[in-house]
């Protein structure tokens, strides 16, 4: 009844918290990241302080947690809206590094346009190459209450579109654990905003979608001896 798949992906070097990133003198989060971007986009050390860059620019409300492994900023962009980027360094029993980056991103507007990326890397020959292996597929249905048919609101949403862009990740500043989540913001602000213009079976079908949906995020644990996130209920 429902086969709609997320396909998901993600990152370290040292362990503080086991798996998860601590600095070594010559190769931290900085190394691994810097390794992904171009001249411009490149973690700088300035007057003595690490400054991340965008597009040639100091990066808004930037931190920087060797230790942990753990980068945050805001990317402002260059129109409306803004994105949030995370990055957080993971690693194996073998020691290879893998590093998570994700955007979150909101628009502007009485109903928001958000979009999520995530892109995972890991170290390849000297090069930090893009990887989709590392992250399980997790079915939908551990997204809602058990019962729930998802083929109640396929009608009136394109599910794969609406699965593919709002899902969102959280990436762990301490720990291993990774949380992932499915934004609907955009689907209340609809339902708030525009309800009224709605066919009923179209709002009712809307509003069962949101009663249904778990507040509680789907958890994903990271498994050192493989280099990779177990399936959800598994590790």
């Amino acid at each position: 009844m429902r086969n709609y798949v997320i396909l998901l992906a993600f990152a370290c070097v040292i362990t503080i918290f086991p798996g998860r990133a601590q600095v070594e003198e010559k190769a931290t989060i900085i190394t691994y990241y810097n390794m992904t971007k171009a001249d411009d986009e490149k973690i700088r050390l300035v007057e003595g302080k690490w400054k991340i860059f965008v597009r040639g620019e100091p990066a808004e409300a930037a931190l920087i947690d060797i230790e942990n492994g753990y980068i945050e900023f805001i990317d402002g962009g260059t129109g409306g809206g803004s994105t949030k980027v995370t990055v957080a360094l993971f690693l194996a029993k073998n020691r290879e590094p893998m590093l998570a980056e994700f955007h979150e991103y909101y628009g502007t507007g009485t109903c928001p346009d958000a979009g999520f990326l995530i892109r995972t890397c890991k170290l390849r020959q000297g090069r930090m190459a893009e990887v989709k292996d590392v992250l399980p597929a997790i079915p939908l249905d551990l997204f809602f209450k058990s019962g729930y048919d998802l083929n109640k609101i396929a009608p009136y949403m394109d599910l794969r579109r609406v699965f593919n862009k709002n899902i969102g990740y959280r990436l762990p500043r301490f720990g291993t654990m990774t949380e992932v989540f499915i934004y609907a913001g955009d689907i209340t602000c609809s339902l708030e905003s525009f309800g009224g213009d709605m066919a009923v079976k179209e709002r009712e079908a809307r509003r069962e979608f949101l009663k249904n949906l778990l507040k509680e995020p789907v958890k994903l644990k990271w498994n050192m001896e493989t280099g990779a996130f177990d399936p959800p209920g598994q590790g």
